[in-house]
């Protein structure tokens, strides 16, 4: 064999023991890890985007208030088919509370969207109504307040969750609560987020009537 194919074969060789070598180190469990940290921080930051583009749905929707509960739940549908095509497992409980000072009525929408039915809870300053919510359900009801009041509402299900949310009215505007719960789960992960959002509208006459305009949160 000439020299010329010797330096061939050792080139070859080279290459081919440094593609071994680094299969092996790929395969060590610190380089592991920290592909594992990788795939986990790139899951949270579209986890995370998810969550805020939930949250917008109800703040772009503020012009029409009455349907905001149903645009966040609509989004939140849109959500759980993409979060399936990314292999994450998408559970969302909603509960949003629209305080009309005019009819002193506090209308409360409670969505699930925990893939399993749920026999839910309502609870405002002692007053209390319970319904069973299928998956991917929606249930709506009243409580009457004082405009310019506070209250809590709690939030339960099947008698082992149980949140407060704060609900702050006005004694001449509207006000809007949207409590979030939301969670993204893999194999290896469980994001959740919960938080609360508040929505105010300031009253504006104009020769044609009363007008809303979104003034909060």
């Amino acid at each position: 064999m000439n020299r010329k194919g010797q330096m061939f074969l050792i080139a070859a060789f080279i290459i081919a023991a440094s593609i071994v070598s680094l299969r092996l180190l790929i395969r060590t469990p610190n380089i592991q890890e920290e592909i594992n940290l990788l795939e986990i921080t790139l899951e949270h930051d579209i986890e995370d985007n998810w969550v805020h583009e939930i949250k917008n749905s109800a703040i772009i929707s503020t012009n029409e208030k009455l349907n905001i509960t149903t645009n966040v739940f609509d989004f939140a549908n849109f959500t759980e088919r993409k979060a399936y095509e990314h292999g994450l497992e998408f559970k969302f409980l909603f509960a949003g509370s629209l305080a009309n000072y005019s009819s002193s009525s506090l209308n409360v929408s409670m969505v699930n969207m925990l893939n399993e039915p749920i026999n839910a809870s309502l609870n405002l300053n002692g007053t209390s109504k319970t319904s069973e919510i299928v998956d991917n359900g929606k249930w709506d009801t009243s409580f009457s307040f004082t405009p310019g009041s506070n209250y809590v509402l709690t939030v339960g299900y099947n008698s082992t969750y149980s949140e407060n949310v704060t609900i702050k009215t006005i004694s001449n505007n509207d006000v809007y609560v949207g409590f979030f719960d939301i969670s993204f789960e893999t194999s290896a992960a469980v994001y959740r987020n919960k938080t609360q959002e508040t929505y105010a509208w300031s009253i504006e006459t104009t020769t044609g009537g009363g007008g809303g305009r979104y003034a909060g949160p």
